[in-house]
């Protein structure tokens, strides 16, 4: 059989019909888009919820803004503040001193947390000086010039009183006492103005009266109004013979005010005094000399027991002895005179402002109280000694 082959024309034709074919289809492709990806839609991020202001529940706020002291504070307020003010206020409305609220709302706390009433009743934004006493006078006397240097320097004075210093003659001379006391710390201050009373009860329990010149942050007197214990410790008839060495000592449990009969322990009378130096971070706490001291011997009891207050609390570790001083009060006089010039003249001057509202004193000068037997020569010394100088048993 004979086979009959395409001509070299014919596969020639036939070759580059594929070879078009072939190039077309290369062409054709690269033309052609590919199709887009399907979108993929993004997660929606789930928003971190606003964390409270502070820890105040719904309902303790409803307590506070609508039964305990309704008026005082808002529940919007009240529910933004931050925690320190919130725990304040919490702690002010459960005390019932629905009046102070105003003062924690409108001002930031000077502390990171809430310590004491004292952080709004009696704010220090400087360095401070906390100092505890037995009277009225015992601070112009033993505790200057030191005290009127700390607030000629612009540091914030807190000074807690803890009788009233009646001396067994009555609520009225501890009233005039009180007004003396405040002329004095006007001569100090270098100016004189109104003083504004308010009545605060500390987280400690103690209840006091914190008087305090208005528009000058720098002093305030804190007042406990215990009887006046006498030279023998024995108190006065008037007040029942309650004295501030019985309490300290234990040998009873509790002493009335002589102002609205409070009852007062030992306990919240320490505590008063360790909060007040927590709430206030003093460089310096000055007191009278502790009963640990044989530089006590000869002191007033209320004397000692004021300083044995503050020598416990060192003990017990709720004050730094780094910045405990104790003043030499009556046994001062067989020092030698160790004051002049203007400190002994501010001294002197002070004094004298205060003594014009001491019946007993009958002085109303510098020169005057000068001649005042024993005063005199207290009014021109001031020894004080660290609590590191203090041998305990």
């Amino acid at each position: 059989m004979s086979v009959v082959r395409p001509s070299a024309r014919a596969r020639m034709r036939t070759a580059g019909a594929v070879i078009i074919t072939v190039v077309l289809a290369s062409l054709l492709a690269a033309c052609v888009t590919p199709p887009a990806p399907e979108p993929t839609s993004a997660a929606t991020p789930t928003p971190t919820p606003t964390p409270p202001a502070n820890s105040l529940t719904a309902l303790r706020i409803t307590e506070i803004t609508e039964q305990q002291c309704p008026a005082t504070v808002t529940a919007d307020v009240l529910s933004e503040l931050p925690e320190t003010a919130a725990n304040a206020i919490d702690f002010l409305a459960g005390s019932a001193q629905c009046g102070l609220i105003g003062l924690v709302a409108q001002a930031p706390a000077h502390a990171p947390t809430f310590i004491s009433p004292l952080q709004y009743t009696a704010p220090c934004t400087t360095a401070a000086m906390v100092t505890v006493w037995a009277h009225y006078d015992d601070d112009l006397i033993f505790g200057n010039p030191t005290i009127a240097n700390a607030i000629a320097a612009g540091q914030c004075v807190r000074t807690l009183f803890i009788t009233g210093s009646d001396a067994g003659m009555g609520a009225q001379y501890a009233t005039n006492r009180e007004a003396g006391i405040r002329a004095a710390y006007d001569v100090v201050r270098g100016t004189t103005g109104e003083w504004l009373d308010t009545t605060v009860t500390l987280r400690s329990g103690l209840t006091v009266t914190a008087t305090a010149p208005v528009g000058d942050n720098r002093v305030v007197l804190l007042f406990v109004r215990l009887p006046d214990g006498g030279l023998d410790a024995g108190g006065f008839s008037a007040t029942g013979h309650q004295a501030l060495p019985q309490l300290v000592s234990g040998s009873v449990q509790s002493i009335t005010t002589i102002d609205a009969g409070r009852e007062v322990t030992l306990a919240a009378l320490e505590g008063a005094i360790a909060e007040m130096v927590a709430a206030f971070a003093p460089q310096t706490v000055l007191a009278h000399m502790t009963s640990l001291s044989p530089l006590s011997e000869g002191d007033h009891p209320d004397h000692s027991a004021t300083g044995t207050l503050v020598s416990n609390l060192v003990d017990q570790g709720l004050i730094s002895s780094a910045t405990v001083q104790y003043a030499v009060g009556y046994p001062s006089e067989w020092n030698a005179v160790n004051l002049g010039g203007t400190e002994l003249q501010l001294k002197l001057d002070a004094f004298a402002a205060y003594a014009m509202h001491d019946s007993v004193l009958k002085c109303s000068t510098a020169q005057g109280c000068l001649g005042v037997r024993k005063f005199g020569a207290w009014l021109q010394r001031q020894y004080l000694v660290a609590d590191a100088e203090i041998v305990r048993p």
